[in-house]
């Protein structure tokens, strides 16, 4: 969901760590020692965090990671995105797994699964068009929409080879999507039909985020670094100085204010011009040759997952 902007993570996987984006310093507050490879997270500003992860693992806190409770959901299949669901105050979240997905209406304590006419491929992304209107994209090249915060599914199918990687959409139902090869498809009713607005820069695409309904931005993997200035039907590749050449996570903070995580170490990247210039920031090195997926909280927070340890 978007009225103005939003901030969206991408993946992660092993470790996590908050940093104040002024003084850029690093607090561990969580080490991995069960081995679980984690591959996504849900951080509120009031403290509570949600990690997912292999064979159903979910851990809990309230106390922004000094403690921890592990939540039995029942399967063991591996969990992929976990997600809050806009306008209810943390007390309700989506989770999805392999082929599976599940509903908590208690701030992440207990899980209800909930049932879609197609069993789900390895679920991408999840996107909130408002506080009732949910799409999921998964590897099947289907879109699963709900209309009822998550309780019941439709699918759609698009007509594409390569399934979706990421979306984002706007409140007035105009919005886009990202294949893994580059190709860029828009929505003008808010998920329900999908066209694609020919562009293939085979760029590997990692995220596409717009800023407003007319500027937008896609990340590939090789580096490129692409902007649109008229709601996606064509796009540049801008002329960047110190861009990574394996970008995981893209965060967009205003129109001129942008991070970028590596998936080649524990590096990352900061624009303050648009995107025209970045600065390689150094995080703290813990042996890791990735960050997989960050997330900027407004009390000025980054909440940093990666590999190996933390």
């Amino acid at each position: 969901m978007k009225t103005t902007k939003r901030l969206t993570p991408i993946f992660l996987a092993l470790f996590f760590l908050p940093i104040l984006i002024s003084a850029q310093e690093w607090k561990t507050v969580h080490p991995i020692e069960d081995y679980t490879r984690y591959v996504d997270g849900y951080f509120s500003s009031d403290d509570q965090i949600i990690l997912v992860g292999n064979f159903g693992n979910m851990i809990r806190s309230e106390d922004a990671g000094e403690t921890w409770t592990k939540i039995e959901l029942g399967t063991e299949e591996n969990l992929t995105i976990v997600e809050e669901i806009p306008g209810s105050g943390g007390m309700e979240l989506l989770c999805a797994s392999w082929t599976e997905l599940f509903k908590s209406t208690d701030s992440g304590q207990t899980w209800n699964q909930v049932a879609t006419d197609y069993i789900l491929d390895d679920p991408r992304d999840i996107e909130f068009v408002d506080d009732n209107t949910v799409l999921l994209a998964d590897r099947s090249g289907l879109v699963f929409k709900s209309e009822d915060s998550g309780n019941t599914w439709d699918s759609i199918r698009v007509t594409t080879e390569r399934h979706f990687w990421e979306m984002d959409v706007f409140e007035s139902g105009k919005g886009w999507a990202v294949t893994y090869s580059g190709d860029v498809y828009q929505t003008l009713d808010a998920g329900s039909s999908w066209d694609s607005i020919a562009f293939n820069e085979s760029t590997f695409s990692r995220a596409i985020h717009f800023v407003d309904e007319m500027t937008g931005y896609v990340v590939g993997r090789s580096g490129k670094f692409l902007k649109t200035i008229d709601g996606g039907l064509t796009w540049d590749e801008i002329d960047e100085s110190g861009f990574p050449s394996q970008p995981s996570t893209f965060q967009i903070v205003n129109d001129n204010e942008f991070y970028v995580t590596t998936l080649t170490g524990y590096q990352y990247a900061k624009s303050i011009d648009g995107g025209i210039n970045w600065q390689m920031i150094d995080g703290v090195n813990y042996e890791t040759n990735r960050n997989y997926k960050f997330k900027i909280l407004d009390d000025g927070r980054f909440w940093l997952i990666g590999d190996r340890q933390v």
